[in-house]
């Protein structure tokens, strides 16, 4: 009787993972690498971590990018609906809902470095609890220390050496960067990388405002086949959020997959952009791009030209009774402690 009960248990089938399902998007495209990630590195790790964890849980995965979903700029708001579990937040493009968020647009040449603005910046919202208020107020959470936007350059139709050749010229500047154009000369025009393209080529801009690792991807430079290279910082500029609700309501295992795949997201995603970014130059150049790079006088002309954009951003925060000032204190203060050598000390 032994044998045969034996026989009967290792005949049944293993039991079914318990399937939950999870709607995760974005509304920038997939050419990019901060959302082929989302689908190559996060939602991967997720499944390995729950086979890994005993399969007692799987995800059946919803994934829609590149505006099929949601548009640019409303990921937060369809969090909060539930139109969304999970998405990629474009925080540069949410300043009204999450202002302190935009400290690093406020203060640009800080540094080149996505690491020091990384570092600093996780410094920095520790120190705040109202970065973690903001997010509760549209119900959602942040599941990674966040996702740096690397070093902002120019991509012009026509060359420019210097701050004056910059006059009169239209330059897509998205969010926040508009500010960067402020007592240069040149005029903002409203947009995300989903519309550079078309708009270069027809005529609505002169240029670009641009991360280093989307110029290629964008393949803007076949519109803007200059490339000049001003290091206007990188900036702390997105993250991955879920609807507070969804998250607690999740099992203790899928949770805790959910969390430590953003991390390894965030981790692996600035190790693939620092280490493509050369090559993507590198083919840009091989397609008929020109590489500018400006010297530093030029770059400290720009930066010193500004209005204190910092300090009026500074401000408008302590008006709705939020930290501006010392946010702004203490960025100032993490990056140099970092090593960084920012052009322009933004707290005077």
């Amino acid at each position: 009787m032994a044998i045969i009960a034996s026989c009967v248990v290792s005949a049944m089938p293993a039991q079914a993972a318990e399937r939950i399902g999870l709607t995760l998007a974005t509304g920038h495209p997939e050419v990019f690498p901060h959302v082929r990630f989302l689908k190559e590195v996060f939602v991967p790790e997720v499944d390995r971590l729950l086979e890994e964890a005993g399969g007692e849980y799987a995800i059946d995965w919803r994934q829609a990018y590149g505006g099929t979903l949601v548009r640019t700029g409303s990921e937060l708001a369809a969090i909060q609906q539930g139109i969304l579990d999970i998405a990629f937040v474009p925080t540069l493009f949410s300043g009204s809902q999450l202002p302190l968020e935009q400290v690093t647009y406020q203060a640009p040449f800080l540094s080149p470095d996505d690491e020091v603005i990384r570092q600093a910046m996780t410094n920095v919202r520790s120190r705040f609890t109202e970065y973690g208020d903001a997010w509760a107020t549209f119900g959602a959470t942040v599941l990674s220390a966040g996702n740096i936007c690397d070093d902002y350059n120019l991509m012009l139709k026509e060359p420019a050496e210097n701050l004056a050749d910059l006059d009169g010229r239209r330059i897509y500047a998205p969010g926040p960067t508009a500010n960067w154009l402020k007592g240069t000369g040149a005029v903002a025009v409203a947009g995300n990388m989903s519309e550079y393209y078309q708009g270069l080529q027809s005529g609505i801009a002169d240029g670009v405002l641009v991360l280093t690792s989307a110029a290629f991807p964008g393949r803007y430079h076949e519109v803007a086949p200059n490339f000049v290279k001003v290091g206007l910082g990188a900036q702390w500029c997105s993250t991955i959020a879920i609807n507070t609700q969804r998250l607690e309501s999740l099992p203790d295992p899928v949770r805790d997959a959910i969390l430590a795949a953003a991390q390894a997201y965030s981790n692996d995603l600035m190790t693939a952009v620092n280490a493509s970014m050369a090559q993507h130059l590198e083919n840009m150049q091989a397609e008929g791009a020109t590489v500018i790079e400006w010297s530093q006088e030029a770059r400290a002309e720009w930066a010193n030209a500004l209005p204190n954009i910092a300090q009026e951003w500074a401000d408008a925060m302590a008006a709705q009774n939020l930290p501006g000032h010392e946010v702004l204190q203490a960025l100032q203060e993490e990056v140099v402690a970092a090593g960084a050598e920012p052009l322009r000390d933004w707290t005077q």
